[in-house]
Order: structure tokens, then sequence, then C-alpha cells
């Protein structure tokens, strides 16, 4: 499960913002799109759950530590980190 952390949104690099889950999942769904008109590529895909979650629990924010190695990865070249 995700956890929201109590810095304010943009001030922690160890926090990450609902846009910018946002603009990574674009840039693989640009990068990768789907060949079957329904389905996101891995990485969008992963990306989308932790999106998904923040939106149904109404967080801003959540920690970097909170998500897994393979999504922070995708996360991270997305947004040239």
């Amino acid at each position: 499960m995700l956890t929201s952390s109590a810095v304010p949104i943009g001030v922690a690099a160890d926090v990450v913002e609902v846009h910018e889950i946002r603009t990574a999942i674009s840039y693989w769904m640009q990068k990768r799109p789907c060949t079957d008109g329904i389905s996101l590529c891995r990485e969008a895909s992963k990306l989308a759950d932790v999106y998904g979650e923040m939106i149904a629990t109404g967080l801003d924010t959540v920690s970097r530590d909170s998500m897994k190695a393979e999504t922070l990865g995708y996360l991270r070249e997305a947004l040239d980190l």
C-alpha cells in the first residue's frame, strides 16, 4: 500500500507527486504505444497501478520508498532522473 508524506508537495526529493506519475505514464504511452488499442505497455501499466491507488485514496504525493524498484525505475527513466 502507498503511504502519504507529510512533506508539502514538491518540497522533498523522496516524494513523488501525482502529476509526475501522469507525466511518466504519458511518456511510456508515447514511447511504447499499445498495439491492440486497449492495453498499456508494462511500464505504463506499473505506473498506472500507483496512479490509480493515489487517486482512489486521495493522495497527492507518495514516498519513493513505497514504490517497487521496477516501477521507480520506469518513473526515473520517464522523468530523466
